[in-house]
């Protein structure tokens, strides 16, 4: 499971694909009246909890473990 900034196309960085996903929560955060910064947003810590909705999507349960990784909790 990937979240976050895609695969830059040839033009351009990774770094300005961040730049550019962290750009783009703040700026709906602020649509919402939240008061929010990219490069503070980018350094907050976060997870990741798939809902059962998205494993069932994707033809899992909760105790799969996902190849090379950790059983997902759910």
């Amino acid at each position: 499971m990937v979240v976050g900034p895609d695969e830059p196309p040839d033009d351009l960085s990774h770094e300005d694909m961040a730049a550019h996903h962290w750009a783009v929560l703040a700026s709906i955060l602020r649509w919402h009246g939240i008061a929010a910064d990219a490069a503070e947003l980018r350094h907050l810590p976060r997870e990741v909890v798939p809902s059962a909705r998205l494993f069932t999507r994707i033809g899992r349960t909760t105790q799969d473990t996902p190849p090379g990784g950790e059983p997902y909790n759910g």
